[in-house]
């Protein structure tokens, strides 16, 4: 993202020198879920307004729902809309290899209309362009753009998002609970990453990611909130004790069912 910052605006100072580039800025971002990559548009898209090269930092996020109808002559309306909504910034279309898995397969979809529509616009620079951003699994996303040459050819730039590991899901609770407002007990603290090693699996971890995190956080909390009394006031209503925190870990994983049936299934189970 550095070295695209550094391109952008190398890009914006030849432009004040009367050297015009329409360069192609669309993207690609590979990885699992809740690693991160809706944030990482955000980013882009704030990136984009201040070195100039949108008028907007705003980002309309869609999947395919969003773009496809069920009706001829139905889709390209409804994509055309969020064109015109994400125009001067970013659209994410996340999860776009579901665009064309049925038109792989060879059954009837509408997808092909919204890739069109899409593609229409896609070599138009300027401010008031659109930036997108196709997001989804590695394997699925190579297959997304092997339907269609010219969805390769505009982009440029591949992001790859990899899996957090324990000690990054551990830093990312740690920063959740900090600008929430939140504390940990020192023991709490100590044995966090533990915890969450010790208490889901790989695939687990792999699955979610980032929101593995999040559920931790929010069933912590309600652990929490289910121990103490109306009484209480100060530090102790927003301070997760070691606990709390394993019991949000065990209950995490009852949540789980089909997930722990897989795990056992495939001998990794925790």
């Amino acid at each position: 993202l550095e070295s695209l910052r550094n391109s952008v605006e190398v890009q914006r100072r030849r432009a004040h020198l009367g050297v015009r580039e329409d360069r192609v800025l669309h993207m690609l971002f590979l990885g699992n879920p809740g690693t991160g990559k809706t944030s990482i548009a955000r980013l882009v898209a704030r990136l984009y307004k201040r070195l100039g090269v949108a008028s907007k930092d705003h980002v309309v996020e869609v999947q395919k729902g969003d773009l496809v109808a069920g009706f001829v002559n139905q889709t390209a309306t409804k994509t055309a809309r969020k064109l015109k909504e994400a125009r001067g910034g970013v659209l994410f279309v996340d999860e776009a290899y579901q665009l064309t898995q049925m038109l792989q397969r060879g059954q009837a979809d509408f997808s092909g209309e919204a890739i069109d529509e899409m593609m229409k616009v896609m070599n138009e620079f300027g401010p008031r362009s659109i930036t997108f951003i196709f997001a989804g699994y590695r394997a699925e996303m190579e297959q997304f753009l092997a339907y269609n040459p010219g969805l390769e050819s505009r982009v440029k730039y591949r992001f790859h998002f990899d899996d957090y590991a324990v000690t990054e899901l551990d830093t990312i609770l740690h920063i959740k609970l900090k600008a929430a407002g939140w504390k940990l007990s020192a023991d709490a603290r100590a044995a966090c990453a533990a915890l969450i090693e010790e208490g889901t699996t790989a695939a687990l971890r792999s699955r979610y990611n980032g929101r593995l995190v999040d559920n931790l956080f929010q069933w912590a909390s309600d652990e929490l909130n289910a121990r103490i009394g109306v009484g209480v006031r100060g530090d102790e209503l927003v301070t997760l004790t070691l606990a709390d925190l394993q019991r949000a870990v065990g209950r995490f994983k009852q949540q789980r069912p089909a997930d722990r049936i897989r795990e056992a299934a495939n001998g990794t189970e925790a």
